[in-house]
Order: structure tokens, then C-alpha cells, then sequence
């Protein structure tokens, strides 16, 4: 299986971005991919940390994280995650429902940006690229 980690609050958004990954596995002739959705940033992280310090338990090759949240600032969950020497490494995709002012977060390590509402296809086509380039 492939883990990927969502931190997002918006059910709509949730299901669309479950449905693009479940394309993802039949389209790709991928593993099966594993969505983790998380409200907030405190559970995000927290998730995180625990599978992080689990060994029978395996990080996410992807994290998708709503920029916008409104509990947490997606920008300081990007932060945590790209300061972890365990967790830099894993791409991280902002999604955002507006385009300005987002430059600081390809300075902070995000690899990709996706306007909200999701598009079913850009999603599947940057999962496909993020987990390409992983190895996958």
C-alpha cells in the first residue's frame, strides 16, 4: 500500500480527492493507495509523529495539505513537516483556493500547488508524477 496524508476540513473536497486517488490505482496499475484525512493541523502532526516513531506503520509518499485551514494555517503544518529530518522528504501539494501570495510556500518545500476546487485529473496527473518520482 501507498499512504498518502490529507489535512483538510471540507467533505466535498475530501471525496473528490478520494475519488482522483482511487482513479489513480486503476488508471497507474498502482498498490493501493491509502487515504489518511486529517481535520487539523494538531492531528495531522500528531499522526505524523506516531507514524513516524512506529516501525510497522509506513510514512505517507505523498501529504496533501489545504492551505487555508481553518484551525491551523496550512504553511505551519508545510514547516513542521519539511524541519523533520524524517519527513522532508515526502512532497508535500498545498491546496488553495487563492493563488496569491503562495510564493513563501515553494520556499518552505512545497512541490506543487492545486487550486481549490480540486480538479479530479490535475489531482490524478500530480499523483501520478509525485509518486513516479518516488519510486513508485
Amino acid at each position: 500500500s501507498i499512504y498518502v496524508m490529507l489535512m483538510d476540513d471540507y467533505e466535498q473536497e475530501i471525496q473528490t480527492i478520494a475519488l482522483a486517488l482511487k482513479d489513480s490505482e486503476h488508471e497507474a496499475d498502482l498498490l493501493t493507495l491509502r487515504l489518511h484525512v486529517m481535520r487539523s493541523g494538531e492531528e495531522a502532526l500528531a499522526w505524523l509523529q506516531s507514524v513516524e516513531g512506529d516501525a510497522q506503520r509506513r510514512l505517507p509518499r505523498l501529504i496533501l495539505i489545504e492551505a487555508e485551514h481553518a484551525r491551523c494555517h496550512g504553511f505551519d503544518v508545510l514547516d513542521a513537516v519539511k524541519s523533520d529530518h524524517a519527513l522532508a522528504a515526502i512532497p508535500v501539494v498545498m491546496l488553495t483556493e487563492e493563488d496569491h501570495g503562495l510564493l513563501p510556500a515553494y520556499y518552505s518545500g512545497c512541490c506543487q500547488m492545486v487550486s481549490k476546487p480540486v480538479d479530479r485529473r490535475r489531482l490524478q496527473a500530480l499523483l501520478q508524477d509525485c509518486l513516479e518520482g518516488a519510486g513508485y
